[in-house]
């Protein structure tokens, strides 16, 4: 009962930002209608495919670029909320009502988001040039997460995860091409991926980790 109450209060206390009402229920990871679910029988609201960019100067890491697309049903939910453009997409001016509504929430929970340097967690990391399209009934949110210094991979381990530990949406690495690099220059570079067994959570949910390996 205590760990119910607890998630309920967060799912109150986190509901006060205007949301719409899928987006504070999964979004902000929250909800009082899910605060009392068990491991057993919890199951996610949304699914989100998500897209890494990992942005260069040179040859350091010192931004990663992530682009959310989410399932039809909770896009079409999302966007009864706002008013789209004829073509269904969203406009600047309703990408910007997005952001203000959503990133003061989303930054309470690290936009999902999980960053370590040489085994030490970055914290709570900046986000900018957050920007909400849509596309085939499809919403994407792209945003840009700052690194605090730069990062040579050659010499630094550099590791990232994106989950919602409270499971009330599932992200996963898109099948094609899921990892991407933009802007460096004499280094190469590839990711590896695997299941973060050791970092499970909600029973058998395992994180997807990113690393890199440079030369």
């Amino acid at each position: 009962m205590m760990a119910a109450r607890s998630r309920s209060e967060r799912a109150r206390r986190r509901g006060e930002g205007g949301l719409p009402r899928l987006a504070g229920s999964l979004l902000l990871g929250a909800s009082a209608l899910f605060g009392s679910a068990s491991p057993a029988f919890a199951h996610p609201d949304t699914s989100v495919e998500d897209r890494v960019t990992f942005l260069f100067q040179g040859t350091q890491v010192t931004a990663i670029e992530e682009s959310w697309t989410f399932d039809a049903g909770y896009s079409q939910s999302f966007l009864e909320d706002y008013k789209t453009q004829p073509d269904g997409g969203i406009s600047e001016a309703g990408s910007k009502l997005i952001a203000q509504r959503i990133q003061p929430n989303l930054a309470e929970v690290r936009y999902f988001s999980y960053v370590w340097l040489n085994g030490r967690d970055l914290g709570n990391l900046p986000v900018r040039d957050f920007v909400a399209t849509a596309s085939g009934g499809r919403l994407n949110f792209t945003f840009i997460v700052d690194l605090p210094a730069p990062v040579d991979p050659r010499r630094e381990a550099l590791k990232l995860e994106v989950y919602d530990h409270d499971y009330f949406a599932a992200f996963a690495l898109a099948d094609d091409d899921p990892v991407r690099f933009r802007g460096q220059q004499d280094i190469a570079c590839e990711p590896h991926i695997r299941d973060d067994v050791a970092n499970a959570y909600f029973g058998d949910v395992y994180p997807q980790e990113i690393t890199l390996s440079c030369r």
